[in-house]
């Protein structure tokens, strides 16, 4: 009989230290919950502010697209630079991370940078031949 009693107690005690988990648990996801919320609506209102800055200028035709190729060229080489400063600086694993990232974009661009190009002169030579100009990439 007092056996059982002490299981019961013991049982009581584990549910109640598990109950503790769970509302810990659960305040540490609501404060998380609020911490992406807020940076969300944060990132929004930057967005929408960069748009608001951004609206009526270059919208003549004038303004062109960077190109994407050298855009990620461009990610390339710096993640290259960071890795580099990384490994100089004695963190490996942030250097081999940006070493990867690097190598990442670089095979992107040897496989399929190719066929950007292709497409890219493709789509210039089909305006040229509708009557408009051939960008250059």
């Amino acid at each position: 009989q007092q056996q059982q009693q002490q299981q019961q107690q013991q049982a009581a005690a584990a549910q109640q230290k598990h109950l503790a988990k769970l509302r810990r648990d659960r305040e540490r996801a609501v404060k998380t919950l609020e911490r992406i919320k807020a940076a969300f609506a944060a990132a929004l209102l930057r967005a929408e502010r960069a748009a608001a800055a951004v609206k009526g200028t270059g919208t003549e035709g004038t303004a062109k697209l960077p190109c994407g190729m050298e855009l990620a060229y461009q990610s390339a080489l710096q993640l290259g630079r960071s890795g580099a400063v990384e490994e100089l600086m004695g963190n490996l694993g942030s250097s081999l991370e940006a070493y990867g990232r690097a190598q990442t974009l670089l095979m992107f661009l040897l496989s399929e940078g190719p066929a950007f190009v292709s497409s890219a002169e493709g789509a210039g030579t089909a305006a040229a031949e509708a009557g408009g100009e051939k960008t250059a990439t």
